[in-house]
């Protein structure tokens, strides 16, 4: 199934902000169907990685910038392998923010068609963000 897009379809790009010692990247998720989407982001490095938000519901064609965000003490962007998975789920009617993880633990596993996007990271060398 494929209910969304993920903008960039392959590798967030990260830039540094020295000033803050962060480096951060942006996706755009769109929903693509005429269906409620649950979406989750996870990362194989949730420790160095902060990613907001890391899940939500799209309406029926609806988009959301996610942000994601690691301290330069934490991790060298030219070494790192670390990866992100973007997983929706269609939903039969609108749920509230505060029942998503309900949404994916109940869900039965043999029953729901999960739509998985996996990412890679890149750091962008040509540009810094301003403090």
């Amino acid at each position: 199934p494929e209910y969304i897009e993920v903008h960039p379809h392959d590798n967030i790009v990260f830039v540094e902000n020295h000033a803050r010692q962060t480096c951060e990247g942006f996706i755009k998720i769109v929903n693509r169907s005429r269906h409620f989407v649950a979406f989750k982001v996870r990362t194989t490095n949730p420790l160095a990685f902060s990613v907001k938000p890391n899940q939500g519901v799209l309406g029926p064609e609806g988009t959301t910038s996610v942000r994601f965000q690691a301290s330069t003490y934490e991790i060298d962007l030219n070494q790192s392998n670390d990866k992100f998975l973007v997983q929706a789920l269609k939903l039969s009617q609108h749920v509230e923010q505060s029942q998503i993880p309900n949404v994916w633990r109940d869900s039965d596993e043999r029953n729901r068609e999960i739509q998985s996007i996996k990412l890679g990271l890149r750091p962008d060398t040509g540009h810094t963000l301003p403090p």
